[in-house]
């Protein structure tokens, strides 16, 4: 639905976008987090919420603190859930993009994630990750013209992935099939798809970095995850099946 202001243009409602602040550490909001308060016209923001968050947020948002306190705080201005809820709806049907903004069809470009992630300043000092390798642990099957395609397109470069082979190895089709029966070659297809996406958002982030690829077997990834550490050559480990990083010691 659209709705018209007051001068009779026409405007679309804004997205409403609720954002945990996770345990509380802002170096651990995600990148969807990130990449909604990078974007955000206007963002509710509870007291309980480091503010160090706001890092994140455009220069020009408007930022209104909306904390529910109790015990010795209740005396002090108090939001209720009622209000934000009504605050939010507000927001949206003015048009704007309260806590996020519609996300690009075209899908987000390594500038977006050095806006969303603030890591511009580390790029214009040449730090690149050379000399670092990150490991990706897959199951789905993705190869290195994936990638140049991607390099090529937005004008990176870095080195070839180094595919390393975990027990039998990535799944082929045929193997989707047997796990899968007839929604084998759609699974097939889909795990390629975030095989390549992982590579990429490695790239984007780390253009200098050698990306290891451990390959594994559908539901080997334990496995996967005792060879990256016995090789001992990444610190830093994407896991495919999840989002999850973690370091590897």
């Amino acid at each position: 639905m659209s709705v018209a202001d007051e001068t009779g243009n026409i405007r679309k409602p804004g997205r409403v976008w609720l954002v945990g602040a996770g345990p509380g550490d802002p170096e651990l909001l995600t990148l969807a987090a990130a990449r909604a308060l990078a974007h955000a016209d206007v963002i509710l923001i509870d007291d309980l919420v480091n503010r160090a968050v706001l890092d994140h947020a455009r220069p020009g948002v408007r930022v209104v603190p909306v904390g529910k306190r109790g015990g010795a705080r209740k005396s002090q201005a108090n939001t209720s859930q009622a209000t934000i809820q009504q605050l939010m709806l507000d927001e949206a049907r003015a048009g704007t993009a309260a806590d996020a903004s519609d996300l690009p069809k075209r899908g987000l470009t390594p500038q977006d994630l050095a806006t969303a992630y603030g890591h511009q300043a580390v790029w214009d000092q040449g730090i690149t990750g050379a000399g670092t390798e990150i490991a990706i642990l897959q199951y789905g099957t993705e190869t290195d013209d994936d990638l140049a395609v991607f390099d090529r397109q937005f004008g990176l470069s870095g080195p070839a992935p180094e595919r390393i082979a975990v027990g039998d190895g990535l799944a082929d089709r045929e193997d989707f099939k047997a796990i899968y029966g007839d929604q084998g070659d759609e699974n097939f297809v889909g795990f390629a798809g975030e095989a390549a996406l992982d590579t990429q958002v490695v790239r984007a982030v780390a253009p200098g970095a050698t990306i290891l690829v451990y390959g594994t077997p559908i539901g080997g990834w334990v496995e996967g995850l005792d060879r990256i550490v016995r090789d001992g050559r990444a610190r830093i480990v994407s896991i495919c099946p999840g989002v999850d990083i973690l370091i590897a010691s």
